[in-house]
């Protein structure tokens, strides 16, 4: 057997890892790609008015409401709960939204405070779900629970839209206002 040196053993090393790297990525992205035509017949386009008016009737409804502080005065100043950064939000159904959740694997990370917590989990959804093409899933920041979690437009039979909140370290839908997610004082982000 011939004699290896290590620059080259460790050359070698770095190629088989590379190139085990490349076919993770490649299964990977087989496994998803079934997701990815499924998810791309689902899409409903929707205009950034119909979602406003949509978040506007949501907060309403579920007395949704989000407070700043002016560190300067110590006065707090009743401000808009949500914020809209896209002009065009791709929609999914519900059940599309509930398959991403079951064939993702953002609930399965392991939760460690300060380190990898809730804004964390409410992060990697939304970062999944542009992955996909989906920009019309987004993070919820809770003053009241001291919570982050996840808000998201569905569709139904691409007829209507509605509000549905998800606990990503668990992939569950929840109740607005339920235990741990109040909204009396919270934050939503759909970017």
């Amino acid at each position: 057997m011939p004699y290896i040196k290590k620059a080259d053993w460790n050359s070698l090393q770095l190629k088989l890892n590379t190139l085990k790297a490349i076919a993770d990525d490649r299964k990977e992205d087989s496994d998803l790609s079934d997701l990815k035509k499924h998810i791309k017949s689902d899409i409903l386009k929707v205009h950034i008015r119909d979602i406003s008016q949509l978040m506007i009737n949501t907060c309403i409804q579920h007395d949704i409401r989000y407070e700043a502080n002016v560190p300067e005065t110590g006065k707090k100043y009743r401000v808009q709960p949500y914020e809209l950064t896209d002009f065009v939000y791709n929609v999914v159904s519900k059940d599309t939204l509930e398959r991403i959740l079951k064939e993702t694997d953002v609930d399965r990370a392991a939760y460690k405070p300060d380190d990898h917590d809730c804004e964390d989990f409410a992060r990697e959804l939304v970062s999944v779900c542009h992955t996909l093409g989906i920009n019309s899933v987004g993070r919820v920041f809770s003053d009241t629970s001291r919570h982050a979690f996840n808000v998201a437009i569905v569709h139904n039979n691409k007829k209507t839209i509605e509000v549905v909140f998800i606990e990503p370290q668990s992939d569950k839908f929840v109740e607005p206002n339920s235990k741990g997610y109040g909204l009396n004082d919270a934050l939503m982000i759909l970017s």
